[in-house]
């Protein structure tokens, strides 16, 4: 069983990289100094997060349900106290809209502080305008105690509205294209690790020349042949990627399509990947073939 034991570690790690791409190899923690960040310690964070966030969307349906009542009362009745029951429940749902928006950028920079693959320089640069957005929510919340009528507050959600749209909506698809990208970087190291440790697994079986342990020159010229279609696929995805990546950092404001197509070139980035790692499976079957038993 000797190629075998050789390449169970491989072919174990192979199978992380495929089927888990948040499951790193204990070695995957050493990173290059200066480009990515180390493994963070925020998944707690992130889930904490998250499940406010998802906590907050509840009460802003509560609060938008009990607005869309007292609106229909008011536009029936138009009394003096259904103008203000009116005026508490728009206030109410406008300040958790907003505080919707600050919990889910929250959310989203946990995500990319939790990705492996994310540089310090993404995250500080992305939790500044993340900052910045949060800040202007949190000054629109403490204005709308000022708002002495119906028309103040339509004009206050306007402003929101306003806000979102020409800046948050921005700046949320950026970070989500930051996180894509980290992923496929860090898809990209782990799989470059696993394909040089097949190498070098496969330098020293080349070099064993002793009777029924050495492979013949074809079935040799066979696995370079695979390793060499390997390396050409990966340079085609870190292509793809890099190329992506420069047009993600270019593009000052994300709109829609901007972002569906830069995702959309990520995703194949990522295909090539995937392609990359079932042909080293298939490589590592070829290899254990004639395994010596």
């Amino acid at each position: 069983m000797v190629r075998k034991c050789v390449f169970l570690f491989i072919a174990v790690s192979v199978f992380l990289l495929t089927y888990g791409h948040f499951v790193r190899p204990s070695n995957a923690q050493e990173e290059t100094a200066g480009t990515t960040a180390p493994q963070r310690q925020t998944k707690i964070n992130y889930d904490k997060s998250y499940q406010d966030y998802v906590l907050k969307v509840q009460e802003y349906k509560k609060a938008h349900e009990l607005y869309v009542t007292a609106k229909a009362q008011y536009l029936r009745i138009k009394t003096q106290k259904s103008e203000s029951t009116l005026m508490d429940a728009g206030m109410t749902v406008l300040k958790v809209r907003d505080e919707v928006i600050i919990y889910y950028l929250d959310t989203l920079m946990n995500r990319l502080k939790d990705t492996d693959g994310a540089t310090d320089a993404s995250i500080k640069m992305l939790q500044t305008k993340a900052d910045e957005e949060v800040k202007w929510y949190e000054t629109h919340i403490l204005s709308l105690p000022t708002s002495s009528s119906l028309t103040d507050l339509t004009e206050d959600s306007t402003e929101a509205q306003s806000r979102k749209k020409d800046n948050t909506d921005k700046l949320i698809y950026e970070i989500l294209l930051n996180i894509s990208y980290a992923v496929t970087e860090d898809y990209s190291t782990r799989f470059s690790d696993l394909l040089g440790a097949f190498t070098q697994k496969f330098d020293i079986i080349r070099a064993d020349t002793r009777e029924g342990f050495a492979f013949d020159a074809k079935k040799v010229a066979l696995i370079d042949k695979y390793i060499d279609e390997m390396e050409i696929i990966i340079e085609r995805s870190n292509d793809k990627r890099e190329t992506t990546y420069v047009e993600i950092a270019k593009v000052k404001y994300k709109t829609v399509a901007e972002y569906n197509s830069l995702l959309k070139s990520l995703i194949e980035a990522t295909q090539y990947q995937k392609d990359a790692t079932f042909e080293l499976i298939e490589t590592i079957g070829e290899v254990k073939t004639d395994e010596v038993k």
